[in-house]
C-alpha cells in the first residue's frame, strides 16, 4: 500500500512539475511577444511625433522667411529640415507596411 502510495505522489509530482514549467515558459514569451508589440508602437509613435515637429518647424520658418528665403542660413537649415521630414516619412511609411 505504501508503494502505490508513493508511486502516485511521484507522478503527481512529475505532472506539477511540467504544468509548472509550461506555464512559466508560455507566460515569459506571451510577454515577450507583447513587449515587441508595445517596442513597434513606441517607435511608431516617437517618429510620428518627430514628423510632426519638423513639419512645423519647417511651417515656422516659411512663415517668418517666407517661401523661398534669401538668407543662405535659413536656406541650408530649410533645405535640412525637408531632408530630416522626407527620411523620417520614409521610416514611417516602412513601419506602416509591417
Amino acid at each position: 500500500m505504501k508503494e502505490k502510495i508513493t508511486v502516485i505522489g511521484g507522478i503527481l509530482a512529475i505532472i506539477g512539475v511540467i504544468f509548472t514549467a509550461y506555464f512559466w515558459i508560455d507566460g515569459r514569451y506571451a510577454l515577450s511577444q507583447e513587449l515587441e508589440k508595445t517596442k513597434a508602437r513606441l517607435e511608431y509613435k516617437i517618429l510620428s511625433d518627430q514628423f510632426q515637429a519638423i513639419s512645423d518647424r519647417i511651417w515656422k520658418i516659411k512663415d517668418r522667411a517666407g517661401e523661398k528665403p534669401k538668407d543662405p542660413t535659413v536656406k541650408e537649415e530649410l533645405r535640412q529640415l525637408e531632408s530630416d521630414k522626407e527620411s523620417v516619412k520614409v521610416k514611417i511609411d516602412a513601419m506602416e507596411k509591417k
